[in-house]
């Protein structure tokens, strides 16, 4: 075995590894960070002023004396969720990164404790207004073209003994407690617009109408969707009459009641009915008066043959907890229910004036909300930020949703414009490191990406439109942001229609 001296003096260590021998050097001067991302990410931040939005905005009071800054705490936060951070614990990653710290102009990033205490201080009835009223500014000019607002519950099963875990409809986990989260979100761009947490019993839309009627109101100066979009969570009158008195257009699944299911089987009757949709669907429509309705409205009912009915699946054990009267039976269907005389079923309604057959497809573009949820539970922290008390999991889910969408964002400044999800943008841009510097005064970011060609691209065009927006001095800094906006959504400059011109695409973005 060989031995090798350490010259002290010169700092100089010789190593022994599997690949050779080398010579390791140690440097404790030079500022370096494993985020490198974390340069381009500040400056996108002060571009458009998110940051110090966020700080100014907070309604964080703290009177000690050694008392963290707001602005170190937020910072905290921001910067940890953005790199990966899905627990309270994963805040400590960022201890000792002095280059990001310096990056981001903060003093020092802040422990989990520090976090937890000092945000458990806000009030409860200002918490959720200023996420919400933050996270809505972020995407205002978003908001302010054609969009489709699609309602949507999500459950995530618990571990622990935190407010309002409690039994709920949770197919993978079924029997175990759990929280709501109630969501708003533009599906196709993979914006999340404003989250709400409740116990995991209360899954039905009636416990999202509040949430509604309180962002229909929020965005009445602003630009109303075009259409709100839910399934047979909100196929409920109340969520209904809240759409029509907002005179915004609605869409919704029905659940298969005993008189939706009459309804279908007289249409089924009537041969003549049925015209041919899309990926062999059929479809007919109706007016229905439900009995707990004061009127009748539009139901689009959609058919397709099979030729065998699937065989009946064992029931999950979750339903004997919903046969004990807790919440969540409006989510679950019995399989019976879905087919009917050979045909596989289900019914719409509707306000829309569109042809039957083009509101079928529009529909099923809903599902892409089971692509957000899956991303802000498994790469945001939806279930991880979990504390005892449910107002602080609600504001920190909040805050991942401003997290997110500042990333979403970021990265669509890159080369093509599209969303990439967390699980591949984050490999893709945090893995490069950068070196701080300082020559004849003037601050130096180096950042190394020999080992990703693709990452070099990515950051390159992020860096030229960035600086090119900081040069454009006759801007003012809103012009700045609502440039910055529409950058980042260029790429559905190209679509013209994502669905029918009357319904309007979910963003046609005036990008100059």
């Amino acid at each position: 075995m060989k031995h090798y001296s350490t010259n002290r003096s010169a700092g100089v260590q010789k190593i022994e590894t599997l690949g050779g021998d080398y010579a390791l050097k140690w440097d404790d001067k030079t500022q370096m960070s494993a985020h490198a991302h974390a340069a381009l990410l500040s400056q996108f931040a002060k571009s458009g002023g998110f940051f110090e939005r966020l700080v100014e905005t907070c309604p964080m009071r703290l009177t000690s004396n050694n008392a963290p800054k707001v602005r170190d705490l937020i910072a905290t936060v921001m910067v940890a969720m953005i790199n990966g951070a899905t627990r309270f614990r994963h805040f400590d990653r960022l201890h000792g990164d002095r280059a990001t710290a310096e990056l981001f102009g903060v003093g020092r990033f802040m422990s989990c404790d520090s976090v937890r205490r000092d945000f458990a201080s806000i009030p409860a009835e200002k918490a959720l207004p200023w996420v919400w009223r933050e996270n809505l500014h972020l995407l205002q000019d978003v908001i302010a073209e054609d969009y489709i607002l699609d309602l949507d519950p999500t459950v995530k099963p618990l571990y622990g003994h935190q407010e309002g875990a409690v039994f709920g409809y949770s197919p993978q986990k079924p029997g175990r407690p759990s929280h709501c989260y109630h969501t708003l979100c533009i599906a196709r761009l993979r914006l999340v617009l404003a989250v709400v947490v409740h116990p995991g019993g209360e899954t039905s839309g009636s416990h999202s109408r509040s949430m509604l009627a309180d962002y229909l109101t929020f965005v009445s100066s602003v630009k109303k969707p075009r259409l709100v979009r839910g399934d047979v969570s909100f196929g409920n009158e109340s969520v209904i009459e809240d759409c029509e008195e907002a005179d915004v257009r609605y869409l919704f699944k029905m659940r298969r009641s005993k008189r939706v299911r009459g309804e279908f089987r007289a249409l089924l009757a009537d041969a003549g009915a049925w015209r041919d949709a899309s990926e062999g669907w059929q479809c007919a429509e109706r007016d229905v008066k439900l009995d707990s309705w004061e009127r009748a409205r539009r139901m689009v009912f959609a058919r397709r043959p099979v030729e065998e009915k699937p065989k009946r699946k064992k029931a999950p054990p979750q339903r004997k907890f919903t046969q004990l009267g807790l919440p969540g039976l409006d989510l679950v269907e019995a399989s019976d229910e879905v087919y009917a005389d050979g045909y596989e079923w289900y019914a719409l309604v509707t306000d829309l004036d569109r042809n039957a057959r083009d509101i079928l497809p529009l529909y099923r573009g809903r599902g892409d909300c089971e692509n957000i949820f899956d991303e802000m539970k498994n790469q945001w922290g939806w279930g991880g930020f979990t504390a005892h008390a449910l107002k602080q999991t609600a504001l920190f889910a909040g805050l991942s949703v401003i997290a997110a969408n500042l990333w979403n964002i970021f990265v669509r400044l890159g080369d093509d414009g599209t969303h990439r999800e967390a699980a591949t943008s984050r490999p893709l841009l945090q893995s490069c490191i950068a070196r701080l510097s300082r020559h004849a005064r003037q601050g130096m970011v180096t950042i190394y990406t020999a080992t990703s060609e693709k990452a070099r691209r990515v950051y390159r065009s992020i860096s030229v439109f960035l600086s090119r927006l900081a040069s454009a001095s006759q801007l003012s800094a809103e012009e700045r942001r609502q440039r910055l906006i529409a950058h980042a959504f260029r790429a559905y400059g190209a679509i013209r229609r994502l669905f029918p011109p009357d319904i309007g695409g979910q963003t046609t973005l005036a990008l100059t």
